[in-house]
């Protein structure tokens, strides 16, 4: 019996992803390398909990996720080229929809899946290895990136005293079944040099989620410093948009604290450090994280005074987007950081605004359209001045 179902597996592995042709992801040195040539992460994390919802009941990247088209479209407009997730994407059709659109995915694999609304075949985890079952399905699909184990686990050692063990062991797994793709992590912080060259040696790329102010450069150093020297990623960074010095959103904070983080990223690339970009946290407001999640609340504790203006983190609005999908400043912003990358996916006739001139006047609608608006809920930054245009294209 056992044989029988790893050969019907196997069918459906080869069916799956048949139609589009697979890439191979590598790394050499410190860079990451798809089908040869250097790639250099523009991402977000994305997690698309709905207002009311708890993290435990959610992401649903099936049918039932009504915004995924929409959220495609405003990726694509903005030239971000890939998302992080926090669960495996199990509809194949939604993995070919971000294939067509230009946007790769770091799958990531919990090492328990708490959520209580997904059924027990869809949930691929760490602890009972069915995260083999998705590699082996997926791994020839050309949306993948790389294979992501574990969000901040070395946090809570008393739950995982394991945990680079355990590490270490997935990535070895994948080497010997998927040697298209590598293997990462997001850790918590910068990993020390022991976890880096002795206890987890397999993994291929390190990723670390950071909240330090609005910096990107330190961290650098100290991976370098412990001996890190394949690439590198921000598993998560980013800046809320809530300012508790004012008591209200503070989206030109935000902007600049993503413009001080970027700056630190670029200065990586030009200098060919070991920086290979980062997702951004994260697409849209998390409601469900302080308090009701039916209410957008403002609160939050900063360990060390860490957090960008206002030594506060404010959970709930880290979002690029907030709920109903509307952009704030930071989208804008990245647009118009990464739009040389991909304006041939623009559409035809567009507005990309310089920050320095405190412009915002553009974004793209659900029709695909790019439209030229003054913003409502940031009406008091518009500037007139033609000068401050970053780029114009017209059909």
């Amino acid at each position: 019996m056992k044989m029988i179902k790893q050969i019907v597996f196997a069918i459906v592995s080869i069916v799956c992803c048949s139609k589009i042709n697979a890439q191979v992801v590598t790394t050499s040195g410190k860079s990451i390398l798809v089908n040869g040539k250097k790639y250099i992460i523009k991402g977000t994390c994305y997690s698309p909990t709905k207002v009311g919802d708890q993290f435990f009941n959610y992401p649903d990247f099936g049918a039932n996720n009504e915004f995924f088209a929409k959220d495609i479209q405003l990726m694509k407009a903005a030239c971000i080229n890939t998302i992080r997730t926090y669960y495996p994407i199990f509809d194949e059709a939604r993995l070919d929809q971000l294939h067509a659109a230009g946007i790769k995915v770091i799958s990531h694999f919990p090492r328990v899946d708490l959520r209580s609304a997904v059924n027990s075949p869809d949930k691929y985890e760490m602890v009972n290895g069915t995260y083999k079952n998705y590699i082996n399905r997926y791994k020839n699909h050309p949306a993948i990136l790389m294979w992501c184990f574990g969000n901040e686990e070395n946090y809570y050692p008393s739950l995982n005293p394991n945990w680079y063990t355990e590490l270490e062991a997935a990535a070895n797994w994948v080497h010997a079944n998927d040697p298209n793709h590598p293997v990462t992590t997001a850790n918590g912080e910068v990993p020390t040099r022991d976890i880096i060259l002795n206890i987890c040696p397999s993994v291929d790329v390190w990723g670390a989620n950071i909240y330090r102010y609005a910096t990107a450069n330190t961290p650098l150093g100290e991976y370098g410093s412990n001996g890190g020297t394949k690439p590198f990623w921000y598993s998560e960074i980013g800046v809320d948009s809530y300012n508790k010095n004012i008591s209200r959103e503070d989206e030109q904070s935000q902007v600049e604290g993503f413009k001080r983080i970027w700056a630190d990223i670029q200065f990586s690339l030009d200098n060919n450090q070991v920086c290979s970009g980062a997702t951004f946290f994260n697409w849209t407001d998390e409601w469900w994280k302080s308090g009701s999640p039916s209410v957008h609340n403002s609160r939050g504790s900063a360990p060390n005074g860490a957090f960008f203006p206002d030594q506060q983190t404010d959970e709930e609005y880290y979002g690029i987007l907030r709920q109903d999908r509307t952009p704030k400043l930071a989208y804008y912003f990245l647009q118009s950081l990464w739009s040389n990358d991909c304006v041939s996916s623009l559409p035809a006739t567009f507005v990309l605004e310089d920050f320095e001139c405190n412009r915002h006047l553009g974004y793209l609608n659900y029709d695909g359209e790019f439209e030229i608006v003054a913003n409502p809920r940031s009406s008091s930054l518009i500037n007139n001045s033609a000068s401050c245009v970053k780029y114009t294209r017209a059909s």
